[in-house]
């Protein structure tokens, strides 16, 4: 039977397979150098891709490093140069010109991302590695230095465009001082983004001109950043000499950087299960991250509950280095950026104190008041008598699957909170009241309720009315679920709101209403989240709120606590401007609605505002092995 010419191909390229030839396969093996040879099919099969242009099984899993490690002398520093643009010049050269210039005292290393080879040139004497166009090029790259690192001490990266910014992450992580040149500035978002990414991940940022570099600033919102330089055109022969000084640079804001690692780790205030749980604990890797979130405002946390390093910066008002190493060095004084911690004691490790404030700790075999007792969330009256406080847990479940734990938490505790619950549709309703039958549970009401306003709605509008009249202290929790966000990362999100705000059994739930029965200052209870926002993209409508309100706006880039998810526990009279809003339903968005920049966003961060403003404090709660 004669064969077609694609089942010839097929059968070609199944003989010339490796991995008929004895090859292991390996996933490090994740790019090819176009330069040698066609891409494409090949990037997917690297091992394929080398075998049939003679790399040899021995050379098969080398870096491009280690196959021209001939080119590299061992006395001299080596200088990585990683470019998208072949024809971009630098301080008035030209690429060739400035390897020519500068090769004489360095080992050059070139790395080509997302490049025309018809713009490559190649050198006897430089290491040319790509161009690199798919997998996860930060690794590759990173992998390369790693190799030069063998052969030949590296002064310095340099990333040659904003867009080459994409690698920096995996190189950062090597410790190595890396140059970011940012050759031009757009408003574009994405390259806003990639700015402050840049900001994060680069030793040392510098620009063409300053007026660029003003620019790039005032967008970012940078007042003074000892991180930035300016190489303007140069004379010849100077390059050189500029180069190794921005790369001196660098190396000096590395070896500070190493002290302020020490100065955190010897405080003892970062906690890494609590600020980076999805890091492996090792080194200084933690605290570096978080250093480089607050340098850069790319994603900054909080090192530990109850202390806010945002908060702490924007109440000092000569504060020009890391808020956190500021924060240690003065002694760890108390104000508005310490919260209590009222902690949850697990099986182990229960016993950490944070900040000066130490953790009032929940022992859940004891919260709560044992048959029989008076509970502790009650009052003395003049004449000596006890009365209740009133005290109520709003349930908003517009979607009702996987509320059952929550449902078998509430029923466990101590607590009997008057449950309300509102749905968004008669069916849900139905769903719901079959569950509290099953589990024993009895609502005060349940109600429907137009689907606007998510949960803020139901709790203000729906609700308001009633809970702020006849109750001292309510809870607000909600179902959720988010079509942007992943299972995993929502599940997590979740639980760390519901173990922090009601617990299994119930115990902090149990704790945190005899705790804010026992002090009439607490406001609001709710999980310390370790993300730090703002205002984002939400201050427009924050500030048209709080006019109404009456108060004093905080600014537009004021950092803030505030209940993360719009879950927590509260008195109604530190909330009770919020109801005096008298916010109809017509007032609130219609779905669907953006992952960030809405009302409802700003109503989220006033919840934690609003309290302070009204003379209330606020206490967050931590769960010990209960991470987001």
């Amino acid at each position: 039977m004669k064969q077609s010419p694609i089942s010839l191909i097929l059968g070609f390229l199944s003989f010339m397979n490796p991995f008929h030839k004895g090859f292991t396969h390996k996933e490090e093996v994740v790019y090819c150098s176009r330069r040698q040879g066609p891409t494409g099919l090949w990037e997917k099969l690297p091992e394929l891709h080398y075998h049939l242009f003679n790399r040899g099984k021995e050379n098969l899993y080398k870096t491009d490093v280690e196959l021209q490690a001939g080119k590299i002398n061992s006395s001299m520093k080596a200088l990585v140069l990683i470019t998208d643009d072949a024809r971009a010049t630098v301080a008035g050269r030209s690429f060739g010109e400035l390897i020519e210039e500068i090769k004489s005292e360095f080992n050059i290393v070139v790395v080509y991302l997302h490049e025309n080879p018809r713009n490559i040139r190649l050198w006897k004497d430089v290491v040319t590695i790509g161009p690199l166009e798919r997998g996860d090029l930060g690794a590759v790259v990173a992998e390369e230095i790693k190799s030069l690192q063998n052969l030949s001490e590296v002064e310095c990266v340099l990333a040659l465009s904003l867009e080459c910014g994409e690698v920096l992450p995996k190189v950062w992580e090597l410790g190595v001082p890396t140059l970011h040149y940012i050759p031009e500035f757009l408003t574009a978002p994405r390259q806003i983004e990639w700015l402050k990414k840049s900001r994060r991940d680069s030793t040392l940022k510098f620009f063409p001109s300053e007026n660029i570099q003003t620019e790039a600033s005032s967008i970012i919102g940078i007042k003074d950043d000892e991180r930035s330089r300016v190489l303007a055109v140069v004379n010849p022969g100077e390059l050189l000499e500029q180069i190794k000084g921005l790369a001196a640079d660098a190396r000096g804001l590395l070896n500070n950087e190493k002290k302020q690692c020490s100065e955190i780790k010897a405080s003892g205030l970062l906690d890494p299960r609590y600020a980076y749980p999805q890091i492996e604990i090792s080194g200084d890797r933690p605290i570096r991250d978080y250093l480089a979130g607050w340098r850069s405002g790319w994603k900054p946390r909080k090192p530990c509950p109850g202390f806010h390093p945002g908060v702490y910066r924007d109440h000092q008002a000569n504060l020009k280095g890391d808020p956190t190493i500021d924060f240690i060095q003065q002694g760890k004084p108390d104000g508005p950026w310490i919260a209590e911690v009222l902690g949850l004691k697990g099986k182990s490790e229960c016993d950490r104190e944070y900040i000066a404030v130490g953790t009032a700790w929940i022992d859940p075999s004891t919260a709560g008041p044992q048959r029989g007792e008076l509970s502790g969330r009650e009052r003395v009256k003049g004449n000596g008598n006890r009365e209740p406080i009133r005290t109520a847990l709003h349930l908003h479940l517009h979607y009702t699957e996987g509320i059952e734990g929550l449902l078998l938490s509430i029923k466990a505790s101590s607590s009997r909170p008057d449950l309300f619950i509102s749905t968004t549709s008669e069916e849900g309703k139905v769903r719901v009241e079959v569950m509290l039958g099953k589990y024993g549970l009895q609502a005060q009401e349940i109600d429907v309720f137009p689907n606007r306003g998510r949960d803020i709605g139901p709790f203000l509008t729906g609700f308001g009315p009633k809970l702020f009249q006849d109750y001292e202290i309510v809870g607000h929790l909600h179902s959720k679920k988010s079509p942007h966000a992943h299972d995993d990362y929502l599940e997590n999100w979740v639980e760390f709101l519901e173990k922090g705000l009601v617990g299994e059994k119930g115990g902090m739930m149990d704790g945190i209403l005899d705790k804010m029965a026992s002090d009439p200052s607490i406001g609001i209870i709710y999980p310390d989240d370790p993300g730090c926002f703002g205002w984002e993209g939400n201050y427009s409508y924050g500030k048209a709120l709080i006019d109404r309100l009456g108060f004093k706006t905080p600014r537009p880039d004021a950092s803030m606590n505030f209940p993360v998810g719009t879950m927590f526990w509260a008195r109604t009279a530190a909330l009770k401007p919020l109801l005096d809003l008298n916010l109809q339903w017509k007032d609130y968005p219609v779905e669907p609605l953006p992952i960030d920049g809405s009302m409802l966003h700003a109503m989220e961060r006033l919840f934690g505002i609003v309290p302070s403003l009204k003379g209330y404090r606020t206490v967050v709660t931590r769960v010990e092995g209960v991470c987001r």
